[in-house]
């Protein structure tokens, strides 16, 4: 079917969905009661046309009509209609739609990708100024991020047009397959119109997604299978790009509560997003997607000169509100690990760690670093998106100097050592 007929039809269907009634809420939620027990794959009703036909009967709505009120998903085999049914509970009992007199925006240009704990947009100005000053001045033109993660350094690269190959490495399978989403033609479109008929979600169904992801055998297989393989150089990457599971990915990290926790019913309905998620689809093209672990793709670019590396691990538990806020965690032994490889030699590659640091005691990034044969150094962003202690800053080691940088910006910067 041509696009344009997809977008006609799915705004036709919004449009009859927004002039509901109470009473075809009241049917709907009567609807979802009644089919319960249905048979069901993941999070759907399939349903035999004529039950759903004996069912509309007491309320006088033709099948076709229902149809587009719940945005049903199509015909399936056995002339079975298929129905999302977090949808279903989110169009029968409506969460609140919070409306801001301001849209939000977004800094550099609108990059917009999935929340995550520990992400870096806050301090999008102060990378961006990074990334040029590497290019421009120490004549890197190849970045990389081997923690990628929500991977808005590697969008932000690729906007700035400074480096001419750009790969993001993300471990986790389930982040992994959502970039890969995003950057696919074809899979991103249908991210997009799953994304248009989604409704403001509602707690029940935010739980359902919640649960139906990180409850289901193939999340927990492809997590372990990632930990299981994760000091090995064998470990096949994803081959698929499952839009559905980015779906449910992007609607948890949306509505999460600091993007981890319960759901939470402060958030602009996800379909807000589209224009945003547009231009930052744009930006994948000229990025690099691998699914391994991050000491095979470090190691190959340690002895690059003009190579940029991004280490951003997973915070240590010492700095963390949340002890459980990774898919796949790095551990103490693991950071030690990271810390010796990278200060042991003096790399060509010009290298920077992300992390958090405490100024009343020496941390163990430091204590390393100062012991190292390369001359490596510490930074410290001043700026903050709320009043914190020093050791809840962010802080980069780099084994290349920025002192020009930070003079030039004083309220940015500040060096430590």
């Amino acid at each position: 079917m041509a696009k344009h007929t997809i977008q006609k039809q799915t705004k036709y269907m919004l449009r009859k969905r927004d002039m509901l009634t109470e009473q075809n809420r009241t049917m709907i939620k009567a609807f979802c009661d009644e089919f319960r027990d249905y048979e069901k794959v993941p999070m759907e009703l399939r349903i035999e046309g004529k039950e759903i036909r004996r069912f509309l009967e007491q309320y006088g709505v033709t099948l076709q009509t229902f149809n587009k009120m719940t945005s049903c998903l199509g015909r399936t085999t056995g002339n079975r209609y298929a129905y999302s049914i977090p949808v279903l509970l989110s169009i029968a009992e409506p969460a609140p739609i919070i409306e801001r007199k301001y849209r939000r925006k977004f800094q550099v240009n609108r990059i917009k990708t999935i929340n995550y704990y520990g992400s870096k947009r806050k301090w999008l100005e102060e990378y961006q100024l990074i990334f040029n000053y590497t290019a421009d001045g120490l004549g890197c033109s190849r970045f990389m991020e081997c923690f990628a993660g929500s991977g808005v350094l590697s969008l932000l690269a690729s906007k700035g047009k400074k480096f001419r190959t750009i790969q993001a490495n993300e471990a986790s399978p389930a982040t992994y397959n959502y970039h890969c989403v995003m950057k696919g033609e074809k899979t991103f479109q249908e991210f997009i119109r799953e994304l248009e008929i989604i409704p403001q979600l509602n707690r029940d169904a935010f739980m359902m997604i919640r649960q139906n992801l990180y409850n289901s055998d193939d999340y927990a297989k492809d997590e372990s299978h990632a930990q299981q393989y994760e000091g090995c150089e064998i470990r096949k990457e994803v081959q698929t790009a499952d839009v559905k599971k980015a779906m449910r990915l992007y609607l948890i990290k949306h509505y999460a509560f600091q993007w981890q926790g319960g759901w939470s019913g402060t958030r602009l309905p996800p379909s807000n997003h589209i224009e945003a998620l547009t231009d930052t689809h744009k930006l994948y093209e000229t990025i690099e997607l691998t699914n391994l672990h991050y000491r095979k793709v470090l190691v190959n670019g340690l002895d690059e000169q003009d190579m940029l590396i991004v280490l951003d691990p997973p915070y240590q538990d010492t700095y963390r509100v949340q002890k459980r806020s990774y898919g796949l965690e790095f551990n103490e032994r693991k950071h030690r690990a990271l810390i010796q490889l990278l200060s042991k030699e003096v790399y060509p590659a010009k290298i920077i760690l992300c992390g958090y640091r405490d100024s009343e005691k020496e941390d163990m990034y430091s204590r390393y670093f100062k012991r190292s044969k390369a001359e490596w150094h510490c930074y410290q962003f001043l700026r903050s998106s709320v009043p914190t202690e020093d050791k809840k800053k962010e802080h980069i080691w780099t084994n290349f100097d920025m002192y020009c940088l930070c003079n030039q910006y004083p309220d940015m910067f500040k060096i430590v050592f």
